[in-house]
């Protein structure tokens, strides 16, 4: 599926996922995340930020895509009902892969940060 969010809309969908998934992050691709967390471990706030660092611009539309389960468990606020993409995630991947000229290297990022 892929969605027209917000930054607030994806900052609301991280902020639910946490809560739904036992206080488990979401891993996202072309973004980085910090879950800021009261000193007892729940959760205060997420902050989003872009691949290079940059953070994101709340009111700016990112084009978000997750697979189908996510998308119809995940109960968040956005205006967007999504389109679905009708292929599997892993022939999508595949196919994004292969148009790449050199795939990255996630070693040594951390693209998830719990800070108390």
């Amino acid at each position: 599926m892929i969605f027209n969010l917000s930054g607030y809309e994806i900052r609301n969908l991280f902020l639910f996922a946490f809560s739904f998934d036992e206080n488990k992050p979401i891993f996202p691709s072309g973004m980085t995340t910090r879950y800021v967390l009261s000193p007892a471990g729940s959760l205060i706030d997420v902050e989003l930020f872009t691949a290079d660092g940059k953070v994101f611009a709340m009111d700016k539309t990112y084009s978000a895509v997750m697979n189908d389960y996510m998308a119809s468990v995940y109960k968040y606020e956005h205006k967007d009902p999504g389109q679905g993409l009708f292929r599997p995630t892993a022939e999508i991947t595949i196919d994004y892969l292969k148009q790449l000229k050199s795939i990255p290297s996630y070693r040594g990022v951390k693209r998830v940060e719990l800070v108390k």
